[in-house]
């Protein structure tokens, strides 16, 4: 065992738990905490190395469960959230495949994949669309609020302008500019006509908003 390769693997895992923002992919993380485990002589070692449970670790590993096109998801960074990534990991492919899918648009988080799973073990004839719809009709019908960072020279009308491009009258409840930071809440209907164009799009929505907003879309 190369110690240099094992504080490498012990650094990145240390690194990459202990903010808020990781650097490195689900996938990518999931490969030192695979190999340090193999080092040090099991995830329970580990575990105790770097003072995490072996819950959370296992979250980690758990994207070697996930069917390739999910995982490429996860490696892209389209996906990022290891919760996310473990519950997916519990349900067959087809269905993992479509939540991807949903998630990657954000019309699903991860609240929403537990709904569908409980869902999915009382309803083992229904499709997996089927079960989709009912989880998203389930949905509390709330406000949308996007943030996302103003392009350097774009004022306040030119943004508000791009914005009713693709969305009707009464869709935008608020705009608010704090610097470079724009916070927009739009209604129930406005985050559904940006969440389509986000799936034609192939962007999740927020990306979508702000693409948009800066005219890149």
């Amino acid at each position: 065992m190369s110690k240099d390769s094992l504080d490498r693997h012990l650094a990145r895992i240390v690194g990459n738990t202990r903010r808020k923002k990781r650097v490195v992919s689900i996938p990518d993380l999931a490969t030192s905490i695979d190999k340090a485990a193999r080092m040090v002589g099991g995830i329970g070692s580990l575990s105790d190395r770097v003072m995490l449970s072996e819950t959370m670790l296992r979250q980690f590993l758990s994207v070697k469960d996930l069917h390739p096109n999910v995982r490429e998801l996860f490696d892209k960074r389209d996906l990022d959230s290891v919760d996310l990534c473990a519950q997916l990991a519990t349900l067959d492919p087809e269905d993992q495949i479509a939540l991807a899918k949903e998630a990657v648009c954000g019309s699903l988080r991860t609240k929403d994949i537990r709904d569908f799973r409980e869902l999915r073990k009382r309803n083992k004839t229904l499709s997996t669309t089927e079960i989709i719809r009912k989880v998203l009709e389930s949905k509390p019908r709330v406000e949308f609020l996007a943030e996302f960072v103003l392009r350097s020279g774009d004022a306040a009308e030119q943004v508000d302008a791009r914005l009713r491009k693709h969305l009707k009258a009464g869709d935008i409840l608020q705009m608010h500019i704090d610097g470079s930071i724009v916070s927009l809440v739009l209604s129930k209907a406005g985050r559904d006509r940006m969440l389509e164009l986000s799936r034609k799009s192939g962007f999740n929505l927020e990306q979508t908003i702000q693409m948009v907003a800066s005219s890149k879309l």
